[in-house]
């Protein structure tokens, strides 16, 4: 009876309490006690959750969803974005953080869910519900544009009207952020977008901007635009360069026949480089009397820019470049052939009596080379292209225009392949490797059957970027009858190759192992389904599925990459830097590195740079939006130890990601890499979300970011160095 009491008064006191604790929990989302154990420290904390990310140790979950339970906020956001970016099929767990009483947590989270929805297209449909109740609810500002920005990387169309609701509200900026990602993601036609007409004539520099960046993402399918009349107005009168570039770029995407050409050429005159240049591209895709156009037009624009030695040195020469490079697709037409002697005889500075800076003299011979090439491709020789430029540039050298000459044999498309295979030949024995892999790149469009004797050969290169390329013609060429000389080369130089240090080059030989039909390498392709590299294994098991139907993935385990190496000086315990230094031809320029976000690549990027690796390596592309830096040769081949884990970081708003340092990938079948960062880098140059949200920024530039917008493709840098 007396044990009776006793418990009933115990339960009296404790039962209040556990209710009391139940509703609290509830409506404040306190999470339970961690299991992680008692007595780390928050900062061990959290570099234990690195590790495993790093590790990828993908059969034990269980550790970080006990860590998104944590009672340090810091804990669960570095969980929730550990779980993203290893991609862990845990979407409730996940989706439980866009309720946590932290805004860092529910920031971390909708971007952690972004990743995974790209990592498993099944959970886009279940993933984007939950994003779209929590953005209900959302009061946090950046929360709640990372969880827009989430919407329209993950695509799902009818979130279209969702986003254009937010048009007329206080994040209209970002929700045009988001709808250029769902376009872009999900083709929506270019007959859809009639909400952005207002926002286009906006007088605000950042609506306009986002608003003509969103229209050109569209698809260039439909019948009917509501956008037309307004882009041709805003891209002629708009003032904002960024505006008008993009208007220009939207125009020629979705319909460059239609674009009056009077507007074109009145953008050839425009005050932005930029803008000159997007319309040069425009002309690429038009008929013969607008290359004569065009051609009269760039005549004028060199004779411009060769009156003043200033604007040689500037963006001036863009246009030009790219307006050549447009008229290579008509150059049967004898006008196109006369204005590329014309401009020989005005490039040509070989007995100038004008002393040129290094900067200019690089310039004139850019342009003096892209016409002999213009002049080969007409008269079908091979005349102008070797003895190009007045070789007072240092970064043109002899090598570079044995290069040019290349690319201008194989672009001769009237052309037989037996003459092509005859000229190509003599640069398969080069002895600048560059040359070399530049030939064997050039054999992925002849078809003769002396094409696998050249490749045969390549495959006994010792330099790895030609067996690269060798790799990557085979596995590019139509379906050939089995070799097995080439077959028993290719598995003998991947057996010695090391998956995590070159997982792009070992993937291009498995692709050349499916093109060749070799039924024989099955066990190897078996074993490289269960390497560490994420981006081999699928790879693996596509060539191992084309070559034996019935093949099923092989189970890979606890798939352990092991830990990067976070040292970048000799010795231990040294703190990752914060700032580099990078100096071009044309000046220095100050860099922020970010060793919290990403300290593998800070890591990676501080060590090169120690040893002097960037010195004299080569701007290799300058595309729309960003330049690509940082290795003397083709990125794709060139590595410094194992390849890098990503490290995928929410990033800020489209008006403040110009000047961001990321981490370069290899690609696989036309998609990046996974985990597949060597230590090449690119920079953007304009401010516009287009890259995927699993790129690894590491940094970004301070200052003078305005030298890197004048670069050209081709120039050095003259040192990289930690302050």
């Amino acid at each position: 009876m007396q044990l009776s009491s006793f418990i009933l008064n115990i339960g009296k006191t404790v039962l209040p309490l556990l209710l009391l604790c139940l509703g609290v929990s509830l409506a404040t989302g306190c999470r339970a006690k961690s299991s992680t154990p008692k007595g780390l420290p928050l900062k061990e904390r959290i570099t234990r959750i690195q590790q495993q990310e790093w590790r990828r140790a993908e059969l034990r979950p269980h550790t970080l969803r006990e860590a998104l339970n944590d009672p340090a906020p810091k804990v669960r956001a570095r969980a929730a974005l550990a779980m993203g970016r290893m991609g862990l099929m845990a979407p409730k767990a996940l989706m439980g953080g866009l309720k946590d009483t932290s805004s860092e947590v529910r920031h971390h989270t909708a971007f952690a869910l972004s990743l995974l929805a790209n990592a498993h297209p099944g959970l886009r449909k279940t993933i984007a519900k939950g994003l779209r109740a929590a953005l209900e609810s959302e009061k946090h500002p950046p929360t709640h544009h990372q969880i827009l920005l989430a919407i329209g990387h993950i695509g799902q169309p009818k979130d279209r009207e969702l986003l254009e609701a937010a048009f007329v509200g206080p994040h209209r900026v970002q929700a045009l952020e988001a709808w250029g990602l769902l376009a872009r993601k999900a083709s929506l036609q270019r007959d859809v977008g009639a909400a952005l007409v207002p926002l286009l004539g906006s007088d605000r520099v950042a609506e306009s901007r986002a608003a003509a960046w969103a229209t050109a993402q569209r698809n260039a399918k439909g019948k009917h635009d509501p956008l037309w009349s307004k882009l041709l107005e805003v891209g002629a009168d708009n003032e904002d360069d960024t505006t008008r570039l993009w208007a220009t770029r939207a125009l020629a995407k979705q319909g460059p026949q239609k674009i009056p050409l009077k507007w074109l050429l009145e953008r050839l005159a425009d005050p932005a480089a930029s803008v000159r240049e997007a319309a040069a591209r425009a002309f690429a895709k038009r008929g013969v009397r607008s290359a004569v156009k065009l051609s009269v037009a760039l005549r004028r624009l060199w004779r411009e820019a060769g009156s003043n030695h200033h604007r040689l040195t500037g963006t001036s020469i863009f246009p030009v470049l790219t307006g050549i490079r447009a008229l290579e697709h008509q150059v049967r037409i004898a006008t196109i052939r006369q204005f590329a002697a014309d401009l020989l005889y005005l490039s040509d500075a070989s007995d100038a009596a004008v002393r040129y800076s290094p900067t200019e003299a690089s310039s004139v011979d850019r342009v003096h080379c892209a016409a002999a090439r213009l002049w080969d491709l007409g008269v079908k020789r091979i005349e102008r292209t070797p003895t190009c430029g007045t070789a007072r540039a240092a970064d043109l050298s002899t090598s570079w225009r044995r290069k040019l000459v290349i690319s201008t044999i194989v672009d001769m498309k009237e052309r037989d392949a037996e003459w092509k295979l005859t000229l190509v030949r003599r640069y398969l024995r080069d002895p600048n490797p560059s040359v070399r892999e530049a030939a064997v790149s050039s054999l992925a469009g002849l078809d003769h059957p002396s094409v696998e004797a050249a490749l045969t050969h390549a495959l006994d290169d010792k330099d790895m970027g030609v067996l690269g390329a060798a790799l990557q013609v085979m596995a590019q060429r139509k379906q050939q009858a089995f070799a097995p000389v080439l077959a028993k080369k290719v598995v003998m130089r991947l057996e010695a190759l090391k998956p995590l240090a070159a997982p792009m080059l070992v993937c291009d030989g498995v692709g050349a192992l499916r093109r060749l039909g070799a039924r024989f390498a099955l066990p190897l392709l078996h074993r490289l389904q269960k390497s560490p590299a994420a981006a081999l294994r699928p790879c693996a098991f596509h060539a191992a599925q084309h070559l034996h139907p019935k093949a099923k993935p092989t189970p890979h385990g606890v798939l352990s990459r092991g830990l990067p190496d976070l040292r970048w000086t000799g010795r231990d315990g040294v703190p990752l830097p914060r700032r580099a230094v990078l100096v071009t031809q044309r000046g220095e320029i100050q860099l922020e590195l970010f060793p919290e976000q990403a300290p593998a690549a800070v890591a990676r990027f501080a060590r090169h740079a120690r040893k002097q690796g960037f010195k004299g390596s080569l701007f290799v592309g300058r595309g729309p939006g960003r330049v690509v830096l940082g290795l003397k040769r083709t990125p794709r081949w060139q590595s410094a130890g194992l390849a890098l884990p990503d490290e995928p970081f929410p990033t800020p708003s489209m008006s403040k990601t110009a000047g961001l340092l990321g981490m370069l990938r290899g690609h696989v079948e036309g998609r990046p890499a996974r985990d597949s960062a060597s230590r090449a880098f690119f920079i953007t140059l304009e401010a516009e979300p287009k890259r995927e949200p699993d790129v690894t920024i590491f940094g970004r530039v301070s200052t003078n970011l305005e030298i890197l917008q004048r670069t050209h493709v081709g120039e050095t840098i003259k040192d990289l160095y930690i302050p």
